[in-house]
């Protein structure tokens, strides 16, 4: 098992488990462990996650996850 900080950002942040819905939640995962397991822990289809950064660099859904890790996901925007 691993435990990894999750972001949520825009309409993503109604995935959170938390009642708080706060900015960062703790999640403990399998290990080992991807972006997209995570994502399946708190139902966000692929679709729905734009954007997906680990520790602060660009990560894919493929990316393995390491105790500790930061992850922030990010919905497509719209809007003009």
């Amino acid at each position: 098992m691993i435990t990894v900080s999750i972001k949520l950002s825009g309409r993503l942040t109604r995935h959170y488990k938390s009642v708080n819905k706060q900015k960062t939640e703790w999640a403990t995962i399998e290990s080992p462990a991807t972006v997209s397991d995570l994502l399946d822990t708190y139902g966000i289809s692929e679709k729905e996650a734009h954007i997906i950064v680990v520790n602060r660099y660009k990560a894919q859904l493929n990316t393995i996850l390491h105790q500790g890790d930061d992850v922030w996901v990010l919905p497509l925007a719209h809007g003009g």
